[in-house]
């Protein structure tokens, strides 16, 4: 299976998640990441890749819930030929996404079945409005493959909002020595700071494999934020967060994010 990620394509997501970070637009920020023109959105590049690796999820019957887990080795750069390549490895299904020019794997992972993902947060809920989750369901359903699994656009979604409205609040969190402004939410608010997804984990109950929401159902959809466990270093951060999604008031999901923040004003 080949795939390529061209600018349309980047716009279309940069549209649906409000995530404009500079290294997707602007060559010169690109090349901070040691490449020579923009990249590919993480998130983007693993729609086709969750897909295909998830058509496996629905020819069993399980009662686990699936775990989906990638980790970012490379940029992916805009245009290049990409292929999926999957390996049976015991109750794990193993994939890379690699470069068909350069033979250099972007991204590898699996997908597996684990037991109940239990969430235990006493954080603040952040709910979505139904108008945005009605827009982004048209959005996404538009610019991307009408075919994919709910929980495919449900993750999409919830990553999307976090990053349009809290990415700051992370980063102001890492360290005292990172000066975020208070009105600061989106990427393109904190220029000072270059932000790069490393990883995504997205564990989901049997329910979202199997269902397939319209626009007359569409759910109630709100996530915590918790167990943030990112370590700074002399110009950057790294490490995790989670995201536990909760859906008509029953948790649904854990969302785990994988951040590098590279403090620019230090290099």
């Amino acid at each position: 299976m080949e795939f390529t990620f061209t600018a349309n394509d980047i716009e279309n997501w940069a549209e649906f998640s409000s995530d404009r970070n500079p290294i997707h637009f602007d060559k010169d920020k690109a090349s901070l990441l040691g490449v020579n023109d923009v990249v590919a959105h993480g998130m983007l590049a693993l729609l086709p890749v969750k897909h295909q690796i998830s058509l496996h999820v629905e020819k069993q019957n399980l009662d686990s819930w699936t775990q989906f887990k990638a980790t970012f080795k490379s940029p992916i750069v805009k245009d290049s030929e990409m292929i999926l390549n999957t390996k049976q490895k015991r109750k794990k299904l193993g994939f890379s996404l690699d470069c068909k020019k350069t033979n250099v794997t972007t991204l590898i992972g699996n997908l597996s079945f684990v037991d109940n993902a239990d969430w235990l947060s006493n954080k603040e809920k952040t709910e979505i409005d139904q108008d945005e989750i009605s827009k982004q369901f048209d959005n996404f359903r538009k610019n991307f493959c009408k075919e994919y699994s709910s929980w495919i656009w449900l993750d999409g979604l919830v990553f999307s909002h976090f990053i349009k409205n809290k990415i700051g609040y992370v980063i102001s969190l890492v360290s005292e020595q990172y000066e975020v402004p208070d009105d600061a939410s989106r990427l393109e608010d904190l220029p000072d700071f270059t932000v790069v997804q490393i990883s995504h984990q997205c564990t989901y109950d049997k329910y979202l494999s199997g269902h397939n929401y319209t626009s007359q159902s569409l759910p109630d959809i709100a996530y915590q934020i918790d167990n943030i466990y990112i370590t700074q270093e002399k110009d950057s951060a790294f490490g995790t967060l989670e995201l536990g999604v909760i859906i008509n008031q029953q948790h649904r999901m854990t969302i785990e994010i994988g951040l590098l923040i590279k403090d620019n004003k230090k290099n």
